[in-house]
C-alpha cells in the first residue's frame, strides 16, 4: 500500500507522466484500495478484466463512481440467475462497444480452433444427493424472488463447484 500511495503522490506531482494500478477483484473492493483510488486526479480510467463477477453484490464497491472512463471485459456480460447484478454492470459500464465471438476470435488467430465433443458424466448417489438438495434450496429462493441475495449465489456457486468436481470426471478423462 506504500508503495502504491508513494506512486500516487509522484503521479499527482508530475514526477511521472503514467500511472497503473493492477488489482486482483478482491484487492480491488477493499477499503484500503479504495481509498487509495480517491486520490487520483481526473480523469481516468478503469478497466476490469472479468467484469461479471464485479455484479455481485460483495464485489460491487470494487468499481469506484470516480472512474471517468470504464471498460470492462468479460466473456459472459449478463450474470446467470442475478437480473440485479447484471443491470448494475450494464449501468455502470453503460453500452457494449464491441462483441467477439468465438468464430470470430477463431478466425482472427486470437483462440485456437477446436472441436467440441460433450461428454455426459454420471454424478455419484451422494453428489445426486447434494445436487437434488441445493437445488429445491434454490427453488425456494426463485419463488420468494431472492435470486440476488448472497446466500442464493453462494448456493448456485456451491451447486457449480459440485458439478465441476463431479467424481466421475477423470476415469472418464482417462477412458476417452
Amino acid at each position: 500500500q506504500a508503495e502504491v500511495n508513494r506512486n500516487i503522490l509522484a503521479f499527482r506531482a508530475g514526477l511521472t507522466k503514467t500511472l497503473c494500478l493492477v488489482a486482483t477483484h478482491k484487492t480491488a473492493s477493499g477499503d484500503k484500495f479504495q481509498e487509495l483510488l480517491k486520490k487520483l486526479p481526473a480523469p481516468w480510467l478503469l478497466i476490469a478484466d472479468e467484469v461479471h463477477n464485479l455484479g455481485s453484490a460483495k464485489l460491487r464497491n470494487a468499481l469506484p463512481e470516480a472512474a471517468d472512463f470504464r471498460i470492462g471485459l468479460t466473456a459472459t456480460a449478463s450474470r446467470w440467475f442475478d437480473d440485479q447484478g447484471t443491470a448494475f454492470l450494464r449501468q455502470y459500464f453503460n453500452k457494449t462497444v464491441i462483441e467477439y465471438g468465438l468464430k470470430e476470435a477463431i478466425e482472427a488467430g486470437a483462440l485456437v480452433s477446436y472441436s467440441y465433443f460433450p461428454v455426459c458424466v454420471e454424478l455419484t448417489p451422494t453428489e445426486l444427493d447434494e445436487y437434488s438438495s441445493l437445488t429445491k434450496q434454490i427453488s425456494k429462493a426463485v419463488l420468494r424472488k431472492d435470486l440476488e441475495d448472497e446466500h442464493v449465489q453462494h448456493l448456485l456457486r456451491k451447486r457449480a463447484r459440485l458439478v465441476g468436481a463431479a467424481a466421475e470426471k477423470i476415469p472418464k478423462l482417462i477412458e476417452l
